[in-house]
């Protein structure tokens, strides 16, 4: 029996990380083909950025569905329903020739990503125990990142060599076969003592938005993904408008910046017995505040400073996030499930907002993007210090 016991949860330990994935290679698979699909449908830079943003307010909304559903009628349900509709969105983007089909699908596409992150955390919750439960959320963490890391570099690489509706497919065929393991093999893990109805959650999520700490916590989580998430949003415009380069080289520096972001990580795990929370929060400072000033001693696009600046700025937020997210989980220790959606949505709409005015700005040089990451850093700065106040 604990045999049985012990390869189910290597199965759902394994299967959450997938479920997970998901949620990375939504944002970003696609982002190298933005110039190549805005052409073919003749949509401006501006509004193919927005795609990105519709994406993520879509996941911020299907975090709190999702999350509602979860606890309600059961894990299993939720995330059949949820990659179902991921892979009728996939396939809606495959065949779309207009700006709102490509909006609707995508904006889809996030809603359904959500009930994979909320899944992916309740189903390790419920079963999943002791030490194995520590190493089964470093896997979780990882895999998100992965997606995030890859998804532009393999989506860029699809683009060069077949189209970029080849990018949805891939969305589609992933998707489809976690649906089928999902559907075949994963199994009901709410237990009836831990149902809550709609009614009851609402009322725990209006007691955790009224705490002023829980609130700074997720605006300086969005500033963290934004600066994180931001160059594979307005790079693939830069590498083609300004740099002449293409999709490849693109996706290149978009895997050198990840790779940052994951070092980052690593460095902050080995300090955590070393170093207070206070230090690493302003080692991560440092980091960013350097990797801005090489990008603001660039009047034009100067390739190598642009990437390191790059590097380091996503290097800081590897060290910076999961300091921030820490804390913000120990605000709410018996409603962890609760705040966790609450504060994934949250940082989504903050990402949402910031990515969206972003769309707007004509970056034409590296001044101009130290600027905007100036401007990310000083809010993040200002929520750190009502955080920690």
């Amino acid at each position: 029996m604990g045999t049985t016991q012990n390869k189910y949860e290597t199965f759902i330990i394994v299967l959450a990380a997938l479920f997970n994935s998901v949620a990375g290679i939504v944002v970003d698979l696609y982002a190298p083909c933005l110039p190549e699909i805005g052409n073919e449908l003749h949509i401006s830079s501006v509004v193919m950025q927005n795609t990105i943003s519709a994406s993520i307010i879509g996941y911020a909304c299907g975090q709190l569905f999702f999350g509602i559903l979860c606890d309600w009628k059961g894990r299993k349900l939720s995330i059949i329903i949820g990659l179902v509709l991921f892979v009728i969105a996939s396939s809606l983007a495959v065949g779309a020739n207009s700006l709102t089909a490509l909006l609707t699908a995508r904006i889809l596409q996030g809603f359904a990503a959500g009930a994979c992150q909320v899944v992916a955390r309740a189903a390790l919750i419920d079963e999943v125990k002791g030490h194995r439960f520590t190493i089964a959320v470093v896997y979780l963490s990882t895999a998100f990142a992965l997606g995030l890391i890859l998804g532009p570099y393999v989506g860029a690489v699809v683009q060069h060599s077949l189209s970029w509706r080849w990018n949805f497919v891939i969305y589609a065929i992933y998707s489809f076969i976690l649906l089928v393991i999902a559907s075949i093999w994963m199994r009901e893990s709410l237990a009836k003592e831990n149902n809550r109805s709609p009614s009851e959650t609402f009322t725990n999520y209006k007691v955790i938005l009224a705490n002023k700490q829980f609130i700074s916590s997720f605006i300086q989580l969005g500033s963290c993904f934004i600066a994180f998430t931001m160059w594979n949003q307005v790079g693939p415009f830069i590498i083609k408008h300004s740099l002449n380069k293409s999709e490849v080289y693109f996706g290149k520096t978009a895997l050198l910046a990840g790779l940052s972001y994951l070092a980052g990580t690593f460095l902050n795990r080995f300090l955590i017995s070393k170093s207070s929370m206070n230090w690493r929060l302003n080692l991560g400072t440092i980091i960013f505040v350097s990797g801005i000033t090489i990008l603001l001693m660039q009047p034009s696009f100067i390739p190598l400073r642009l990437v390191i600046g790059l590097m380091l700025i996503t290097f800081a937020q590897g060290v910076t996030f999961p300091n921030v997210l820490s804390h913000a989980m120990a605000i709410f220790p018996k409603m962890a499930g609760l705040s966790a959606s609450l504060q994934g949505a949250g940082m989504l709409l903050i990402g949402f907002i910031g990515l969206s005015l972003i769309s707007f700005i004509h970056i034409d040089s590296g001044m101009t993007l130290g600027i905007i990451y100036l401007m990310i850093f000083m809010i993040s700065i200002t929520s750190r210090l009502i955080l920690y106040k």
